[in-house]
């Protein structure tokens, strides 16, 4: 009996069970070799738990199953509310790169381009150089399933220039398999008008402020030298004229205005250097 048991402990794959005469269980190779099979599972995982505990090691992770699989439903509710919006662009782009859907505001509003979207390749409305941000931010999308990540983009105006818009992107995946990328944006470019015009007026700041301390360096070391020596002139002239001639008076009449002309040069530094 040892010697079968032995047996048929050896044959992994085979079906091997006793009964004895009464018809009862006394053996079975299958079930010996499941339970062993059980236990040293068992103590592998144990062991890789210890080393895991003794060094630290964080087991690697992959994106939650439930970020995939809701993220067409998340597709759908977002359509289904912005599809008449007025302010919000609202599309989605394939894996091939072409469109899918469009809403009705981004149909309106880009209708110059092309009459229907659907099917053409994403970049056909946008500045050429902006392409490439594009695939890099689809790329980001997809290797971060329910992230949300921000570009911008230039479009056709359809009059030789750009409409600068924001958008965010999120990866679309159905039953954990990449099926494109959908996309919310809107309008930014009196925006980005008036970040120019402020700059602009910066800039126009910056030089007027540049002229003036010029003009005050000017007035302070190139016009007050001349004038300090017409005060000295002054004051030698009145003082080397007779008291009470004319003379003394013209002399004293040009003293007082050339103080006069240095105070008003003093005041006019003074309001540029703040």
């Amino acid at each position: 009996m040892a010697v079968l048991c032995n047996k048929l402990s050896n044959n992994l794959w085979g079906y091997g069970i006793l009964w004895n005469s009464a018809g009862q269980f006394i053996y079975s190779a299958t079930l010996c070799f499941a339970v062993a099979s059980v236990i040293a599972f068992l103590q592998i995982g144990a062991l890789f738990w210890s080393v895991a505990v003794l060094t630290g090691t964080r087991w690697p992770t992959r994106p939650p199953s439930s970020l995939k699989s809701h993220t067409m439903k998340h597709f759908e509710e977002i359509k289904t509310l912005l599809d008449c919006s007025s302010l919000f662009y609202m599309i989605s782009v394939g894996m091939d790169g072409r469109y899918t859907y469009i809403n009705s505001h981004y149909a309106q509003q880009f209708a110059y381009i092309n009459r229907s979207f659907v099917g053409q390749s994403y970049d056909i409305s946008m500045h050429p150089d902006d392409a490439a941000s594009c695939m890099t931010v689809s790329q980001q999308c997809f290797a971060n399933p329910g992230q949300l990540f921000p570009n911008t983009i230039r479009k056709h105006d359809g009059k030789g220039g750009y409409i600068h818009t924001q958008w965010e992107y999120k990866a679309m995946f159905e039953d954990g398999v990449p099926v494109g990328i959908f996309c919310v944006g809107y309008n930014i470019t009196q925006l980005v008008e008036n970040k120019q015009h402020l700059s602009n007026a910066n800039e126009t700041l910056e030089k007027n402020s540049l002229t003036l301390k010029q003009i005050a360096f000017k007035q302070s070391h190139l016009i007050r030298a001349p004038l300090a020596n017409i005060l000295g002139l002054a004051a030698l002239l009145e003082d080397s004229s007779p008291e009470g001639s004319e003379a003394h008076t013209l002399c004293k009449l040009m003293l007082e205005s050339a103080m006069q002309l240095d105070k008003v040069i003093t005041s006019i530094v003074l309001i540029t250097q703040d």
